[in-house]
């Protein structure tokens, strides 16, 4: 609980309840520890030992990005150069950072960790206790092969010219989008016929917990030549602005507070708190 606040709700048993909220929030730890060692711009074993490196290549791409004198503002100069450096930062060495000189008041600093140790830290600092001792070694090892895919797979993403965004917030109003029927089973229509009925969502329970992050793509097209209207033979005449195409590659999964399975856990907890204060 002191790892991750969103567990004091969860209950600890052998009801399904509990088994379905454990699975539901390692979902949710695993992707937001993704999210952080891994889906960030230019984030590699180089810069995640310099977080103002990041901050300061995210500024400069973000510049690039803006209209050239001549009002372009086709992007490319931004894609290519983030390509460029995000490869470069790929082939850099870790053993070429040099580190500051140590004095007699300060602490030699922790071993410097890949991103993939990274990951499997940051998920068994708050997992740990919910994994059997005999399941730990296994567990290790798919988070692993896990976190290299997914470093793998954002490396090949960052050097591509479309803009790849990873969201960690859902959005309300694409609930069923998100909506993963294995927690959160779609609710029973109601008995005129009308569909679905409409979710009451209480102001003390109106969090979402992202299981997946939503991801989307972003291309812009550059401007084509067309031939002016009704002039044959005449010079091509170019599009003033570039065509930007928005594309969901996945709409991320979530699991609303108000949910019937949140609910009946945050009941189960309170139940078996109630029974060791009459213990007591």
């Amino acid at each position: 609980i002191n790892a991750d606040k969103c567990f004091a709700s969860v209950p600890i048993s052998e009801s399904e309840e509990s088994q379905n909220l454990c699975s539901a929030h390692a979902y949710r730890v695993i992707s937001l520890s993704l999210y952080n060692n891994i889906w960030q711009p230019f984030y590699s074993e180089k810069t995640m030992l310099h977080p103002d490196f990041i901050t300061l290549l995210v500024e400069i791409a973000t510049e690039l990005a803006k209209p050239g004198t001549d009002g372009s503002t086709s992007g490319r100069s931004s894609s290519v150069w983030t390509a460029l450096t995000t490869r470069a930062l790929e082939s850099l060495s870790l053993t070429s950072l040099t580190s500051p000189p140590l004095t007699a008041l300060s602490r030699p600093p922790p071993p410097p960790l890949n991103r993939a140790d990274k990951v499997i830290d940051d998920i068994f600092k708050v997992l740990l206790p919910l994994v059997t001792p005999s399941d730990v070694e296994g567990l290790q090892n798919e988070l692993k092969t896990l976190a290299n895919n997914a470093i793998s797979l954002w490396r090949s993403a960052q050097t591509d010219e479309l803009k790849i965004t990873i969201s960690p917030t859902l959005n309300l109003a694409n609930r069923e989008e998100w909506r993963y029927t294995k927690f959160d089973p779609l609710p029973p229509s109601s008995p005129a016929g009308n569909g679905n009925k409409a979710e009451l969502i209480p102001a003390t329970r109106s969090r979402i917990f992202t299981l997946f992050p939503r991801v989307t793509a972003t291309q812009k097209v550059s401007p084509t030549a067309e031939p002016a209207d009704g002039l044959p033979g005449s010079w091509p005449q170019p599009r003033d602005e570039p065509r930007t195409i928005d594309m969901c590659i996945h709409t991320g999964f979530g699991l609303p507070e108000w949910s019937p399975l949140v609910i009946r856990g945050k009941e189960e907890e309170e139940e078996t708190k109630e029974d060791l204060r009459r213990q007591i």
